[in-house]
């Protein structure tokens, strides 16, 4: 059974055959998702405030 990891899919989603200004969309989309999730965590641990989902999508589709 093979493990799936966030590595395992970050790689596979870099190799699409995209163009190179597409590609780079969805790279910056991908980033800018996980950086998204990653502040939403700190806040809930540092700041003891719980992220707001709906605000979150706002945010990341925005």
């Amino acid at each position: 059974m093979r493990s799936h990891s966030l590595l395992d899919f970050w790689g596979s989603y870099c190799q699409k055959p995209f163009s190179s200004q597409l590609f780079n969309l969805w790279l910056s989309a991908g980033v800018f998702t996980f950086m998204a999730i990653w502040k939403a965590q700190n806040r809930l641990r540092f700041d003891n405030r719980l992220p707001i989902f709906s605000t979150m999508c706002c945010s990341i589709m925005a």
